[in-house]
């Protein structure tokens, strides 16, 4: 798909504008398509953890009611390591855009450690 951003010519109709012209509206174009695929990961992403969340919720409701068979019990361990993976991967997430951010506009307590 980005490929496709990439290798579409904003400029057809303009000959005359000049490679970093055309190269900067390419990468406005890569940019806003990234945006659209990252806003999708993070709803999806959303959507499955409310998802495996209602699903330990029906079983815990069945364990409460009943008691639990084991192919039961094994779902609910494989979705709680599911839940956990999740978490990682999103306090990596954050982790690395702290990171970025105090890259790009730096430590705001500089002055204090610097005499």
């Amino acid at each position: 798909m980005l490929k496709n951003v990439w290798t579409q010519d904003r400029n057809m109709d303009d000959h005359r504008s000049n490679s970093l012209e055309r190269l900067k509206n390419k990468l406005k174009g890569l940019k806003k398509e990234i945006k659209l695929q990252r806003g999708e990961v993070f709803v999806s992403e959303k959507f499955k953890r409310q998802q495996i969340l209602d699903e330990i919720e029906a079983i815990d409701t069945c364990d409460d009611d009943d008691i639990l068979h084991e192919d039961k019990r094994v779902r609910r361990i494989q979705l709680l390591s599911d839940l956990r993976d999740m978490s990682e991967r999103e306090t990596g997430m954050i982790k690395q855009k702290g990171r970025a951010y105090c890259i790009a506009k730096g430590d705001m307590n500089s002055k204090l450690f610097h005499f």
